[in-house]
């Protein structure tokens, strides 16, 4: 009964230590994978991060090229052209 039981021991101890390797190498191999999935999400935050701020100084130009040209709009439309009168521009040549 003792050498059952030994036996028995040993069965459960080597069950135990298969368990604690495959534990530890799957526990690795999913925090290399999360890891991983870390740094993909990273780099796209960053392309994110990127095309918003290209996106912010395209928009900000344009609304300073829209307001330069209301700008020119405004002021060349506050100058009146009047045409003069043929006798008086016949009687200066």
């Amino acid at each position: 009964m003792t050498y059952l039981q030994i036996y028995m021991n040993k069965v459960i101890e080597n069950g135990i230590a298969d368990l604690k390797h495959h534990h530890f190498k799957y526990r690795d191999h999913i925090m290399n994978l999360l890891c991983d999935g870390e740094s993909t999400i990273k780099s796209i935050i960053n392309v994110i991060d990127e095309r918003v701020r290209r996106f912010n100084e395209s928009i900000e130009l344009d609304l300073v090229h829209q307001k330069d040209k209301e700008r020119e709009e405004n002021e060349c439309g506050d100058a009146h052209i009047i045409p003069q009168d043929k006798t008086v521009s016949q009687s200066k040549v």
